[in-house]
């Protein structure tokens, strides 16, 4: 498993864009999970990013997870 993971591993790294009513959070844009879940108190193995990501619901009725920088 740990041999396949390393092989799939995308090349790019994804960047978590959050925002908190339509403004970036502090710290924000992140390069990992683990400091986004860590940014919004959360555990670093959480899974709400993989959860919330891209889907255009909000969590917590206040926060927006994306991959790309939202346009005004």
């Amino acid at each position: 498993v740990r041999k396949f993971t390393l092989e799939n591993k995308p090349d790019k790294p994804k960047t978590i864009y959050i925002y908190e009513n339509g403004k970036l959070i502090k710290g924000s844009p992140f390069n990992s999970y683990s400091t986004a879940h860590k940014a919004l108190g959360l555990k670093t193995t959480s899974n709400t990013c993989n959860r919330y990501l891209d889907t255009n619901r909000s969590y917590k009725s206040k926060y927006i997870f994306t991959t790309n920088p939202l346009t005004s």
